[in-house]
């Protein structure tokens, strides 16, 4: 981090130190220093702040820990302000920070959000379930699933543009293009996607409600596409065609304890309709459905995440009429059985560090 400071203060003729000092400020207080002060300038006028070496109470730090328990997103100030509606008292920000990092022992954190509907106790239950399926083999797991590709996610968000126009965008001017949009539908195992398993529903070119571009349409699955729901989206009828004509034929037997005998779908409706149930059930293989609202369970969220940076990457030429499926199956490959041993081992699937990444074999 050092390094970091060192190179913008050369950038920008400051020390290190005020760069360090600048970061911190905005960290704690979303903005600079100077900016603080000014601030600070009106909070004394309205409030009447103690003495920086003022102290706090046991009863005082208890309330100060509420504060911050029930919201993490306050700045300093913020926090202080609070503080002093509660108590009467306005301790300085400098004296907040002390008391929170000394005596609470907090410091500044990434924050994750996550659905106020996901619940501790399903996500237990679906560890313990994984726990006893997988029986600590990582290889048994088969991850299914459905994503969006639509006109941003091939789009590049930033741009070079000239300094000293802050406030001011780069406005990039071109004939506007309209990039290929699909609904993904995806089988992944520990070695990445399973590409013969993966299927594009184009999600801009078909009209369901009209047979002649539905037959008109050509898609990996041979078959005419659904006549309701909206353009491009997978309704039940397409999903079970999907799971009879390329889910099945990739998956194991789980009672001979082969790969890709343990399915993962998650609580989407067309995912229990009984006709796909019996369909994986009559290849011998299982099915758990992952806990409802926790989607860093599963690890084929971070493979899509990867796909999508892939797509980036290309930008949105690649993905104009001649050659997206190509960039498509490229960004597939992206996801090595490396990246899937590591995405396992953090979405904590059992067994996931008992398997080793190339770098593990070649150093240990």
């Amino acid at each position: 981090m050092n390094n970091i400071y060192e190179e913008c203060g050369k950038m920008h003729g400051l020390s290190t130190s005020t760069i360090r000092t600048y970061w911190k400020s905005y960290l704690l207080l979303g903005e600079l220093p100077y900016e603080t002060k000014l601030r600070e300038k009106k909070l004394r006028k309205k409030y009447n702040w103690l003495p920086k070496n003022s102290k706090i109470t046991v009863d005082e730090l208890d309330i100060l820990n509420d504060i911050v328990t029930h919201n993490p997103l306050l700045y300093l100030d913020e926090i202080a302000v609070q503080f002093g509606f509660r108590t009467n008292k306005y301790f300085l920000p400098s004296t907040i920070w002390r008391y929170l990092t000394r005596y609470l022992a907090l410091s500044l954190k990434i924050l994750r959000k996550r659905a106020e509907q996901q619940c501790a106790i399903d996500e237990h239950m679906f560890k313990q379930a994984l726990q006893v399926l997988l029986q600590n083999d990582p290889e048994r797991l088969i991850l299914v699933d459905e994503t969006h590709k639509d006109r941003n996610t091939a789009r590049r968000k930033k741009g070079w543009g000239r300094r000293n126009t802050r406030g001011a965008e780069t406005i990039l001017t071109e004939w506007y293009k309209c990039s290929v949009r699909y609904t993904l539908i995806a089988a992944a195992d520990i070695n990445g996607f399973i590409e013969c398993a993966c299927d594009t529903l184009r999600r801009d070119v078909i009209d369901h409600n009209d047979t002649n571009t539905r037959k008109a349409m050509t898609n990996l699955l041979e078959v005419d596409q659904p006549s309701t729901g909206a353009s491009g989206t997978v309704d039940g009828e397409y999903f079970v065609q999907w799971v009879r004509k390329k889910l099945c034929p990739v998956l194991g037997n789980y009672e001979r304890g082969e790969p890709r005998s343990v399915v993962v779908l998650d609580n989407a409706s067309i995912h229990h309709s009984d006709e796909v149930v019996d369909l994986i059930h009559a290849t011998g293989a299982v099915i758990i459905y992952s806990a409802p609202y926790s989607p860093t369970l599963n690890p084929i969220e971070n493979y899509f995440s990867m796909y999508k940076k892939y797509l980036k990457n290309l930008g949105e030429v690649a993905f104009q009429e001649f050659n997206w499926d190509t960039s498509h199956t490229a960004a597939l490959g992206s996801v090595t059985r490396d990246n899937g041993i590591r995405y396992y081992r953090s979405c904590g699937i059992p067994g996931a560090w008992n398997v080793r990444t190339t770098d593990e074999i070649i150093y240990k």
